[in-house]
């Protein structure tokens, strides 16, 4: 998580610095690295949540596990399909 926020920092002060170069007499305003930090956080919040809450009660139930065998099932029976 630390490396997705670092990166989404890193390609703010890009971006910044990028429209910074490009725009002649324009002042260095930080909005850009804002926005990618406030992007940054929100993808880390929601994987914090989707890695916490989520996929734990689904694991502890067995239903990944029957869902990929259901997935392998219905590949199988389509692959049988075009074979005849």
């Amino acid at each position: 998580m630390i490396g997705v926020l670092a990166s989404f920092v890193v390609s703010g002060v890009m971006h910044e610095l990028l429209f910074w170069y490009l725009t002649p007499g324009a002042r260095l305003t930080w909005e850009m690295t804002r926005f990618f930090v406030l992007h940054g956080v929100c993808v880390v919040a929601v994987a914090f949540v989707i890695g916490t809450l989520f996929f734990p009660p689904v694991t502890w139930k067995g239903a990944d596990v029957r869902v990929i065998e259901e997935i392998r099932f219905a590949g199988e029976v389509s692959l049988n399909s075009f074979k005849t």
